[in-house]
């Protein structure tokens, strides 16, 4: 039998069980892609932690802004550094059980964490209790700054990450996306010119549905993001749909000055009733 020493950070992070799986053989990777097919599987970690950056959320320095933590478990917000102000907001939705500010300004009750938009040097810790699924935004940056935590049952396996994806609903006939959101949504992270173009893969769940897409940019130092481009199409049909999106005159001198434009892209499926599901991505447009 091989012994493993898994580091205790690795361990907080909930790894430890994941890499005794991959090295226990064929078996013990399919218990570890298939947590449906066995009850009593790894549970959720208990902690996470999320990190603002200018302008997005990220998931332990990962890309993801989806989590799933264990019931009672504990989630730390925090903006270390950047240029700009950011908080976690999570709105008239499912809030956390308690929040506590670790440090930065403490200016008011919480949530939101902090109570207003703040600079870099906050951080703090919100426990959750209850499970369900919470979603948190930032006030500032509302559009483009989303995430996700799910509160297991404590009965089920989930898994922990998911692609950069804010789904707010996907109401009783299943999800609009044809496939997950990484393959259905497909828009190069990098592309030149004065127009963006990507595709997306609509379910027959999602006919009758419209799609609405947002461009976000800073167009001067320090200043906050600003819409630079909108496509919006009503009354959805099954398969892939392919959409351009032209950016404003403003945006366009931007990119023509200095070569490329930092883009905050936010797709929008919006059913005739029901729930939206969003989906969002960090781009780079080049000259």
């Amino acid at each position: 039998m091989t012994v493993v020493r898994v580091p205790q950070r690795w361990r907080r992070l909930g790894w430890g069980r994941a890499i005794g799986l991959a090295v226990a053989g064929p078996l013990g990777a399919l218990v570890a892609l298939a947590p449906a097919l066995a009850e009593g599987g790894a549970a959720p970690p208990s902690t996470a932690s999320f990190t603002a950056i200018d302008n997005a959320w990220q998931v332990s320095g990962t890309t993801d802004t989806s989590v799933t933590i264990a019931p009672g478990g504990k989630v730390t917000f925090g903006y270390p550094h950047g240029m700009t102000v950011h908080n976690a907001d999570f709105g008239s939705g499912p809030a956390p059980t308690s929040c506590a500010v670790t440090a930065g300004l403490n200016i008011g009750s919480v949530p939101p964490l902090p109570r207003s938009p703040a600079p870099p040097g906050w951080s703090g810790t919100c426990t959750f209790n209850t499970p369900g699924t919470y979603h948190f935004y930032c006030d500032q940056h509302p559009t483009v700054m989303r995430g996700t935590i799910v509160v297991s049952t404590g009965t089920t396996t989930t898994g922990t990450n998911t692609t950069r994806t804010q789904p707010s609903g996907t109401g009783a006939g299943g999800s609009p996306l044809a496939g997950t959101p990484a393959r259905a949504v497909v828009v190069p992270g990098r592309q030149h010119g004065s127009v963006l173009a990507g595709t997306v893969a609509i379910a027959k769940a999602g006919a009758g549905w419209r799609l609405e897409i947002d461009l976000l940019a800073s167009l001067h130092r320090h200043a906050a993001p600003v819409r630079v481009g909108r496509f919006g199409k009503g009354g959805l049909m099954a398969g892939k749909l392919r959409f351009r999106v032209a950016l404003s005159s403003s945006a366009v001198r931007v990119l023509r000055s200095s070569g490329r434009l930092s883009l905050g892209f936010t797709l929008i499926l919006r059913p005739p009733h029901g729930s939206r599901v969003v989906v969002t991505r960090k781009l780079v447009q080049l000259r």
